[in-house]
């Protein structure tokens, strides 16, 4: 498609998970907050997580972009505690060094980037 070469991305198909949920015959990304939409997202994820594990019985793995962007700190605090409920192996993205490592507990690891150069953050 034209348009996704000169976007240099593909702007449409099943690897973007596009799909829609309407509430009153508007869209949710008209009514939801952007933090509202990455909780929503979130939770879609972790239940299909859930599916796969306990159906499939294949383990997968959780990634979450710039998780403290757009939620505030009573639903991080929930996120996390959810996560660690069920205990998936998680990589979470974040430009905020200091939320990240007062989220850590033992077992977990931080990781710094820096120019391509990877660092733990102990």
């Amino acid at each position: 498609c034209l348009k996704d070469m000169n976007a240099g991305y593909t702007t449409i198909g099943v690897q973007r998970a596009d799909f829609q949920i309407r509430q009153n015959g508007r869209s949710i990304r008209e009514i939801y907050s952007r933090g509202e939409l990455k909780l929503l997202s979130f939770v879609l994820h972790l239940s299909q997580m859930i599916f796969m594990n306990k159906y499939l019985k294949s383990g997968a793995i959780l990634l979450i972009d710039d998780l403290f962007a757009e939620i505030d700190a009573n639903n991080t605090e929930k996120l996390f505690k959810t996560l660690r409920h069920y205990n998936y192996k998680t990589f979470i993205t974040s430009t905020d060094e200091t939320l990240m490592s007062s989220h850590k507990k033992d077992g977990d690891k931080v990781f710094h980037v820096e120019h391509g150069t990877l660092k733990e953050v102990l």
